[in-house]
């Protein structure tokens, strides 16, 4: 099966996640993505893309991650995307205070807090401050009961930022760690996609169809089967 294969690949990347690469869910349960532009599937290039959402004004891509995760499950689990353009961790903490609570969440912030790409007053976040704020996104969730993945900034194109975004990746890890999540390399899941932009930032089309195949292998929906195998 296409996703059992995908799941033995992100093992051999990543052996950090192998003890617990599959989240049980039952039918219906909601599944939350929270997050910045990348989240929220931004292509200024798309003129015929997914409906805005959250209540920006921003262009979506055909395919963002989340709702492809979606389509990948056949609408077996609902979808939540909670992604705003511009957002850093700091806007996430105060955006997503009030939400239903998810059977599972997965979380990437990064980008943002270190590049302010949104052009937010209060500039970038420094990484003291992301660690702090990642472990309260990560904290709030788990109090509701979430399965929580967290997931690391996918690269930049511009290799001399890209090098200064692996040190919110870096703390993106440590974070899993200490508070013993689940983690997704993003990288990983991207790193045979030629094409990997729209634009030096967003991801195309067929990375996000990459991504979201990864984190659809993750998701077992108790009762299915072998239906997922598409």
């Amino acid at each position: 099966m296409r996703y059992a294969r995908v799941i033995s690949i992100i093992l051999w990347l990543f052996p950090s996640i192998a003890c617990a690469a599959e989240l049980l869910v039952p039918p219906g349960s909601i599944v939350a993505f929270e997050g910045d532009s990348l989240t929220y599937g931004i292509d200024f290039s798309e003129t015929h893309g997914k409906p805005r959402i959250n209540g920006s004004v921003q262009p979506r891509s055909l395919v963002p991650f989340p709702e492809e995760v979606a389509r990948l499950l056949s609408g077996r689990v609902e979808i939540l995307n909670r992604g705003y353009p511009g957002d850093r961790s700091v806007d996430g903490i105060k955006r997503w205070a009030e939400v239903p609570p998810a059977s599972i969440v997965f979380i990437m912030y990064g980008t943002n807090d270190f590049g302010n790409f949104g052009h937010r007053a209060e500039g970038s976040i420094d990484p003291h401050s992301f660690k702090a704020n990642l472990r309260e996104l990560v904290l709030r969730r788990k109090k509701a009961g979430s399965q929580i993945v967290l997931l690391t900034p996918p690269p930049l194109e511009d290799r001399d930022l890209d090098i200064g975004l692996e040190d919110y990746r870096r703390i993106v890890r440590e974070v899993a760690k200490q508070e013993n999540t689940r983690i997704v390399e993003t990288a990983g899941l991207i790193k045979d996609v030629p094409s990997k932009w729209t634009d030096s930032t967003h991801l195309s089309a067929a990375s996000n169809r990459a991504l979201a195949a990864g984190l659809a292998a993750m998701i077992e929906i108790s009762g299915q089967g072998a239906s997922n195998s598409q």
